[in-house]
This record gives C-alpha cells, structure tokens and sequence, in this order.
C-alpha cells in the first residue's frame, strides 16, 4: 500500500465528479486505481487490477480499500489554488497512522492524478 501512495496513481472515478461552489472539481466519490508508476517505473496492469485499490473522498474523509479490505482511513485537506494543486492525507487508521501524507493531486474529466 505505501508503495502505492509514494508514487503517482490514477484513478478512474467510479461515482461522480462533484463542481464545488468556485467551478472547481472536487474528489467526492468513490476513485479506482487504473494506473500506477514508482521509482519511474509502470506498475504492471496486472498488479493495479489485483490490488483492487478503492478511495472514497466523502465530507473531508477517505477510506483506501484493497480488494475490499479496508486498509487506511483519514481526513484530507485541499488546496486547489496551490499549482500544483495539494493535497494533505491525515492518516487516522491504518499502517502510518498519524502520519501526514503530503501530495499533489490534478482532476481531468473522470481522471484523478495523485
């Protein structure tokens, strides 16, 4: 899982993309890993559809699930004015708990680039 998150991963949204009050995209709803690169390196297809990896942004909170398993749970923050755009993941539950996981995020259409 931390590999995952240490790399960028796409997601194909597999609810809605929700336009928050400024015409911004916002990341309500549930996100499936399509893609995935680390050290440089593409994550093998295979890999990505055997991780079954799932993030649900829901009211300022997600939940990272694995082949249905809950793995991770936590707040998040925004900043979609920063370029790039940030976003803080606070882990409440799960193997970094406590830990702050900073990251850059892009919304294209049914795409979320983290």
């Amino acid at each position: 899982m931390k590999k995952l998150f240490a790399c960028v991963v796409c997601f194909g949204l597999a609810a809605f993309v929700g336009i928050a009050g400024n015409g911004a995209p916002t990341l309500e709803g549930s996100w499936t890993a399509i893609a995935g690169i680390a050290k440089g390196e593409k994550i093998p297809d295979s890999e990505i559809a055997k991780a079954m990896l799932v993030v649900t942004f829901k009211e300022g909170k997600y939940t990272v699930t694995s082949m249905g398993k809950k793995l991770e749970t936590g707040t998040y923050k925004l900043d979609p004015k920063a370029k790039p755009a940030a976003i803080d993941l606070i882990i409440g539950e799960g193997k970094d708990k406590d830990k702050t996981q900073l990251a850059i995020y892009k919304v294209q259409g049914d795409q979320l680039t983290i």
